[in-house]
């Protein structure tokens, strides 16, 4: 099986659900506001992510945490398959945000692979209890949805 690269939802497949990691620096910064992705390009998960190579990976689940010290975390599992094995992928990516009304903008920390992670600002709203990001990983396009806990 080949090594998948550590992931986003928001990722990257966060945010946009999706960097390698499995904890936030973060952790011990208040909570503002916890987002469980639901959709991603308008498919409810589990969901295909666009992949060239020869294996297939599937989006489980993501969370997006947005902390009030003005940090985010995305957590992700993602699914490789190649042929009759498959391996569950768990990583993490942060950076910081910022807010304006119903307007979010991220900004992923550097230092993550991109085939997940986003390097680049991520655009995404809130309205009501539901989070939207649109992100490109890659040169691919993803829209998440999310709901608030």
């Amino acid at each position: 099986m080949k090594t998948a690269s550590c992931t986003l939802i928001v990722g990257s497949f966060l945010l946009t659900a999706l960097g390698c990691g499995s904890t936030s620096p973060d952790a011990a910064a208040p909570v503002t506001e916890i987002y469980d992705v639901v959709t991603a390009n308008e498919q409810t998960l589990p969901v295909a992510l666009p992949n060239s190579g020869s294996c297939t990976e599937t989006g489980l689940n993501a969370t997006v945490t947005l902390l009030a010290v003005g940090r985010f975390t995305a957590t992700y599992t993602v699914r490789e398959q190649c042929g009759t094995a498959s391996l569950d992928h768990n990583g993490a990516f942060g950076g910081s945000y910022s807010r304006d009304g119903t307007d979010l903008v991220f900004h992923p920390d550097s230092g993550f692979k991109p085939r997940y992670a986003p390097t680049t600002p991520i655009s995404g709203s809130v309205i009501g209890s539901t989070l939207t990001a649109i992100s490109t990983p890659s040169g691919l396009h993803l829209t998440i949805a999310a709901h608030r806990r």
